[in-house]
């Protein structure tokens, strides 16, 4: 290897944009690594090797070859050796972000391989959840409306799907509460069976069990492919904090009949087909967290394989920032990059502990998959992902109550891309969810180390009349600091008790 050539090269990347976007050094508490973003691999150093890297990478002055003593020499020679091998450091420019599904067979997808599409039953709830990104005082969403999806809107959206849809099709049914507009849930439900002959047919439906009965229960458990996402926060005090009637009025009574109904229904599929949806939110302690893990792990009748995941409401949605300051006090509340996140330090810690049950394993888990299951090349390759962007139209087809179509119903405020009767707008794609997305993101990414581990999507960047970069720098540091995160669990675990890693192998990433 010509060593001079080597480092000529590192120097002249240095002088002319910096290494910083080539990749990112971390550590744990056992270990050193460097994670290359040209080729995604992860290397493995010792200390030494990675302070001459983090040198190499760091320092704003050349590294100079013929000024170290043999020590310093040997030690770069045996580095920029290991830099060649795993071709590191050579991560190409961005052009722009996208692959071949966003862009040379983005029609094609749109007119074959929809996935899903999510009903807008009704803009109605008989609840006012104070963290609910549908309530007035949250202005990225739309707020509560009386409006109601009608049958023949429902029926075509159905249509499209199974005109549109691959072998595997979903329904999902949304809100508001679907639950206020049962029978239609049901008809589109028998609709849809009598419509969709020769594709996999599966539904879900979301609902905070406050209008649940024994005869929507023993409807909805005799339907095939059925699952049923249910809001409770965990013991009645979390949950009447915020789950609350129009009035104030705690809902967690009504909540708790509406889940022992369903899973008295679902019997042994109950596992399998239910899962709960907890949000944590103010005050954000450990203890709150307790309390809300073994209420789910100590209630007798909850399933012991029952799937529970548990978010943080809404960014903006709650007035957390006395909580959040008080608790940044105590140092036991910010991880390793010296950021707030009681959620993931808890659920870690009992992780590592063993502890899998109740609300612990969700969140982490989700961290860890990202790492594990990540592409891997031997070369760097020119082509970066669209984040974490799901080909708009295709994975999933937000319909709302007057049919029209939009990318998700996490999105909020956006342009639509089409709607039941004329289908999907495929230049309304391209232009507000390829282009304008690549082209506005792009200035931000060419830099961007974590760019291909990266969990932006279109949510949040968006308002009615398109792309929105009002929070992009902010949101971009985030999501490097929550990457590094990921980094850091996984290899700490790897080194502590590798085989806490293996259930990954798994699970199946969709």
């Amino acid at each position: 290897m010509n060593y001079t050539s080597e480092l000529s090269r590192i120097n002249e990347l240095k002088n002319m944009l910096g290494l910083h976007r080539f990749g990112k050094l971390f550590k744990t508490k056992q270990g050193f690594y460097f994670y290359d973003t040209g080729t995604s691999k992860v290397i493995k150093m010792d200390e030494k090797a990675y302070l001459l890297f983090s040198k190499i990478i760091d320092d704003e002055n050349v590294i100079d070859f013929i000024s170290m003593n043999e020590t310093e020499r040997d030690s770069l020679v045996e580095l920029l050796d290991a830099i060649e091998k795993n071709s590191l450091l050579r991560a190409f420019e961005l052009n722009k972000l996208g692959n071949i599904l966003h862009d040379e067979r983005l029609e094609e997808q749109l007119n074959g391989n929809v996935n899903q599409i999510i009903l807008e039953v009704t803009g109605k709830c008989n609840l006012r959840c104070r963290y609910c990104i549908y309530n007035e005082s949250y202005d990225e969403n739309r707020g509560f409306n009386d409006k109601v999806m009608n049958a023949e809107t429902a029926y075509k959206a159905v249509d499209y799907l199974n005109e549109h849809g691959r072998n595997e099709v979903a329904v999902t049914f949304y809100g508001g509460e679907p639950l206020l507009q049962y029978e239609l849930v049901k008809n589109v439900i028998l609709y849809s069976q009598e419509r969709i002959k020769d594709k996999k047919l599966s539904y879900s439906l979301t609902t905070n069990l406050t209008l649940m009965t024994k005869e929507k229960a023993d409807f909805l458990a005799s339907i095939e492919g059925m699952s049923i996402v249910c809001s409770l926060d965990g013991p009645e005090d979390v949950h009447n904090a915020y789950r609350v009637f129009q009035g104030g009025t705690g809902s967690y009574d009504k909540a708790i009949q509406g889940l022992k109904i369903l899973l008295e229904s679902f019997g042994n599929k109950a596992a399998s087909s239910i899962s709960i949806n907890a949000v944590f939110a103010p005050p954000y302690t450990y203890e709150k967290l307790i309390e809300i893990n073994s209420f789910f792990t100590e209630c007798e009748w909850i399933p012991d394989n029952l799937r529970i995941e548990i978010t943080y409401a809404a960014e903006g949605s709650v007035d957390d920032k006395e909580c959040i300051r008080a608790l940044k006090k105590d140092d036991s509340y910010l991880t390793e990059q010296n950021t707030f996140n009681p959620l993931y330090l808890w659920s870690k810690n009992e992780f590592m502990k063993g502890q899998t049950g109740g609300i612990t394993q969700s969140g982490i888990s989700n961290m860890l998959i990202r790492i594990h299951k990540r592409n891997i090349y031997s070369e760097p390759v020119e082509i970066y992902p669209f984040n974490a962007c799901c080909v708009p139209g295709v994975r999933r087809i937000y319909v709302n109550t007057d049919g029209e179509f939009f990318v998700c119903e996490r999105i909020g405020n956006s342009p639509s891309i089409g709607n039941v009767t004329q289908g999907i707008d495929v230049e309304a794609v391209r232009r507000h969810y390829v282009k304008d997305y690549s082209d506005a993101s792009s200035e931000n990414c060419k830099n961007c180390w974590a760019i291909r581990l990266c969990d932006r999507c279109y949510v949040g960047n968006y308002s009615n009349t398109g792309y929105k970069n009002d929070n992009l720098n902010k949101s971009c540091d985030e999501m490097r600091d929550y990457v590094e995160r990921e980094l850091f669990l996984y290899h700490e675990i790897l080194e502590r008790d590798p085989q806490k890693l293996a259930y990954l192998n798994e699970i199946i990433v969709s």
